[in-house]
């Protein structure tokens, strides 16, 4: 009997950052939410989308406008990692909004990578970083916890 490898994991902490004022900071890993927690934020992503597109044909209230700044903040702060406070507090709204979408694209294009990427023996390998990634380890060695 052939054994197959069924998974694959890299364990060796590694995260995207992004560059603010010249300055690297490490965003929370994806898996290191609770499952509870990964449910959440695909939620309030999918609820962002259906309100972009109902503020396109217009069919949008003032309360769903505010929801979605609401949201944006919610999902920023979950995702934050390792920016200081001082750094959060100087970034606008539209500051959080580029970030969260450009965490929540690359976490996309990863997925979308685990799904091209196959092993010798045909199977899916779960390594999610390509020639384009930013991943790289926390020169910490820990990332935020959600609290």
């Amino acid at each position: 009997m052939a054994n197959n490898s069924i998974l694959e994991l890299d364990t060796t902490l590694k995260t995207e950052y992004m560059v603010i004022d010249g300055v690297k900071h490490f965003l929370t890993q994806f898996d290191d939410f609770s499952p509870k927690d990964q449910m959440a934020l695909a939620k309030k992503g999918a609820r962002i989308q259906d309100l972009a597109k109902r503020l396109g044909t217009g069919e949008i209230t003032d309360d769903e406008i505010n929801e979605v700044g609401e949201i944006t903040d919610e999902m920023f702060d979950k995702i934050a990692g390792e920016i200081p406070e001082d750094v959060k507090t100087k970034l606008k709204p539209g500051h959080k909004q580029k970030i969260s979408n450009a965490y929540f694209l690359a976490l996309g294009a990863r997925a979308g990578d685990m799904k091209k990427e196959v092993s010798e023996n045909g199977s899916q390998t779960l390594s999610p970083n390509s020639k384009d990634s930013t991943v790289e380890e926390s020169p910490t060695g820990s990332n935020s916890q959600l609290g």
